[in-house]
């Protein structure tokens, strides 16, 4: 009976363990997602894009490409390893692992980079961007802002991704796997909730390192 009541006690700790991590993701850094992606790129905003004149033709870009460091905390997190396709079809090609000698090894998404605007926080003038991962099945997410200033983009803040309530899915508890996510499937929702997280501390810092990237 002793031995019956410990494993019930150690299963309730464990239930309320994932529960309490599923429940902390819902409010800082859950998983943003959209069933189709919801820019293409057809649309201005949206980085890298293409261009073509009398002499040349091929991609235009904003950022730095190479590895980026991303930080929580002052502690390395991940490292985000970000690359144009190619000339003739422009889009990113972002890889993350939790250590820069493993980028290589990791699958690729197709990514698009989306400048949605501007902002103040603290009477400090901000621009807005979103990171649009995947193709298909749909895109996740990721807000970020940056201090405007000119030349290519080499640092981001990332913003807490709280989501709505009402936008919340959830599957069966899978071990300690989370399946919570945030569902949100138009660009206005989405730009609402990364207006209101920009006036949050940011989750972390993505910052360039280095455009030697070894993909052998």
């Amino acid at each position: 009976m002793k031995n019956i009541l410990l494993v019930f006690v150690f299963s309730l700790i464990a239930w309320s363990a994932v529960a309490n991590a599923q429940e902390d993701v819902a409010l800082e850094d859950i998983l943003i997602h959209s069933d189709v992606p919801l820019w293409g790129s057809e649309s201005e905003k949206v980085w890298p894009k293409s261009f073509v004149d009398d002499t040349s033709f091929g991609c235009v870009n904003k950022i730095k490409f190479g590895d980026w460091k991303y930080t929580e905390g002052g502690e390395v997190d991940s490292w985000f390893r970000l690359t144009n396709y190619g000339v003739f079809h422009c889009y990113l090609v972002v890889r993350k692992a939790y250590e820069q000698s493993n980028l290589k090894t990791k699958d690729a998404k197709h990514a698009y980079l989306i400048e949605i605007g501007q902002i103040k926080h603290s009477k400090k003038p901000l621009d807005l961007w979103i990171l649009q991962l995947g193709a298909r099945p749909g895109s996740d997410y990721i807000l970020l802002t940056h201090d405007r200033s000119d030349g290519l983009v080499k640092s981001y803040s990332v913003l807490q991704r709280e989501c709505p309530r009402k936008n919340i899915r959830s599957g069966p508890e899978m071990d300690i796997l989370i399946t919570r996510y945030c569902a949100v499937n138009s660009k206005r929702e989405l730009i609402r909730i990364a207006k209101k997280m920009a006036k949050r501390p940011p989750l972390g810092q993505l910052v360039f390192v280095t455009d030697e990237v070894d993909d052998e």
